[in-house]
């Protein structure tokens, strides 16, 4: 179950990175095309006034996969400490103490089953 886990986490952040890479890619094309769709001007300096500023949000569009799956990564840990913390405690009967004749609970002594 947990290498299954482990493989399901390995393909999806294969398919992150690959969108990672992607994604400026196609939001460049996207947005030229859907410019020129639209009738847009397509001279030398309106695509290139577009690119520079689509350059300026490429390494954040870029980091936005990898913040996705550390935020999913963060909520994952936060539900296990969650789990652990709201378990019942230990049967006080299976508990051993250690204590020594004075039961400051340091130096040699007896142990309580």
């Amino acid at each position: 179950q947990e290498i299954a886990k482990l493989l399901k986490y390995n393909l999806i952040q294969a398919g992150t990175m690959c969108v990672m890479y992607a994604l400026p890619i196609v939001l460049t094309l996207g947005t030229l095309l859907t410019h020129y769709a639209l009738g847009g001007d397509m001279s030398p300096k309106t695509v290139f006034t577009a690119l520079s500023l689509i350059q300026v949000f490429r390494m954040s569009l870029m980091m936005l996969p990898m913040v996705i799956g550390g935020l999913l990564m963060a909520k994952v840990a936060t539900d296990r400490i969650k789990n652990f913390l709201l378990q019942e405690d230990a049967n006080p009967e299976g508990v051993r103490v250690w204590t020594n004749e004075t039961g400051t609970g340091t130096g040699s002594g007896t142990v309580e089953c």
